[in-house]
């Protein structure tokens, strides 16, 4: 297996530090851990599978205030990076499907299990971001500039979306992480975001509700410019855990993944890395 084809399941984890693959002749660093204000496990759940051409990136956050929510993420990774692994290609019908799959499995709980979710599919150069709930995708120049991003299924994403409100009127508000649509859903309201062209040196993050929730995007944008890919995401888990402790803080599960094209610092040997919970 060649290092361009790799697959990470990393469900409801505790990673102590970010951890990397070459993909597409980039870095992808991830990293997952719980909420530090809670005794329970991580509902969040991270998946990476990228071939010679093709690349996937998932986040997943199960919903707290629903019974299973951990397995809702857990189930909601699992089947999409394993029904995209076991074709000889994929595309993007390939991943939707897959998605639609995993939502009557969610639904198979009967608990009224959910999760949220966002998918980054890469095929020739061209990314598409498929989400539904308030993880987020964003595609970053390697300047830190927004191209694009996902449109965030909560009143608090859908408030900034109006531009009535700005990031610090809605940080500063309660109830603004109540979802409008995820998975697990009778009926899956999925936004298509793309597909727009990726230029060398640009970045895909991904993230659960637990960076947006505690920095904005200028805080975001100024981290992930410089460095090793790793240290990026390192930055990001620190500001994001230093504003879970502050008196306006949101703690929350926290899962990132930062795609860096043209990069290729990883040091992890992960040639096929999965983990489960």
């Amino acid at each position: 297996m060649s290092e361009e084809n790799s697959k990470i399941i990393c469900c409801n984890e505790e990673l102590e530090r970010p951890l990397s693959a070459n993909i597409l002749s980039g870095t992808c660093s991830y990293f997952t851990r719980k909420n530090p204000a809670l005794d329970r496990k991580n509902q969040d759940s991270i998946g990476i599978f990228a071939n010679d051409e093709n690349a996937i990136l998932i986040v997943a956050d199960g919903i707290g205030g629903h019974r299973m929510g951990d397995e809702a993420s857990k189930i909601a990774v699992s089947t999409i990076i394993k029904s995209c692994a076991k074709e000889k290609s994929f595309d993007l019908r390939t991943v939707y499907e897959a998605i639609i799959v995993a939502n009557k499995n969610i639904r198979a709980l009967n608990v009224g299990a959910g999760s949220t979710l966002c998918v980054g599919f890469i095929e020739k150069n061209q990314l598409t971001f498929l989400s539904t709930g308030d993880s987020i995708g964003v595609h970053f120049s390697g300047l830190g500039n927004k191209k694009t991003q996902t449109v965030d299924q909560s009143s608090a994403g859908l408030a900034k979306l109006s531009h009535l409100f700005d990031d610090k009127d809605v940080l500063s508000k309660e109830g603004g992480n109540q979802l409008i649509f995820a998975l697990g859903d009778e009926q899956i309201q999925l936004s298509v975001t793309g597909p727009v062209e990726m230029n060398q040196r640009d970045q895909i993050l991904l993230s659960s509700d637990g960076l947006t929730a505690n920095l904005n995007q200028t805080d975001i944008s100024q981290v992930i410019t410089t460095g090793p890919v790793n240290e990026r995401v390192i930055q990001l888990v620190e500001k994001s855990a230093a504003a879970m402790e502050s008196k306006s803080g949101h703690p929350d599960d926290l899962s990132i993944i930062l795609l860096s094209l043209g990069r290729t610092d990883s040091t992890e040997d992960l040639e096929v890395r999965e983990t489960k919970a």
